[in-house]
């Protein structure tokens, strides 16, 4: 019963993780539209500030059968979900550092998400260094671990 309680939490912490994430970028691209001029018939179409975006956002990954299944059969699924999650909520937030550690040990996990890091950090041209870094001391650090704990 507790380990079922492990993989609700998580699923519920992914939610909102998505439900921040899209709140946030979708400010982020109504204050980058709101900058840019445009001709008076064009106005309809121009992004508007929607609150219940994130409440939108939050149902979907709540209610979507993929994340039920996932969380009921109790598979490393569901935590790397939120590892994408927490990456997806550090792209919003422009934060190099939680991207690195969130894709470092969902790498660990499983090896595909290291080709999301590459772009991202391509993205943030400034922090591209420290990023690759906290990536590859994160990956490293919980290799030794497992091989220190198996031998």
């Amino acid at each position: 019963p507790l380990a079922g309680l492990l993989f609700i939490a998580l699923d519920i912490m992914t939610a909102i993780l998505v439900s921040k994430s899209a709140e946030s970028i979708h400010q982020m691209m109504v204050e980058d539209e709101n900058k840019k001029p445009c001709h008076k018939s064009f106005t309809d179409f121009q992004l508007k500030l929607n609150k219940d975006i994130g409440y939108y956002s939050l149902l979907a990954v709540l209610f979507n059968p993929y994340s039920i299944a996932i969380c009921s059969a109790k598979s490393t699924q569901c935590t790397l979900n939120f590892l994408y999650s927490l990456t997806l909520f550090g792209i919003a937030k422009n934060n190099v550092i939680l991207i690195s550690v969130a894709t470092g040990i969902s790498s660990y996990i499983s090896l595909f998400p290291v080709m999301i890091l590459f772009p991202v950090l391509m993205h943030h041209r400034d922090d591209t260094l420290r990023g690759i870094t906290s990536f590859i001391g994160t990956f490293t650090i919980l290799h030794m671990l497992s091989y220190q704990l198996t031998g």
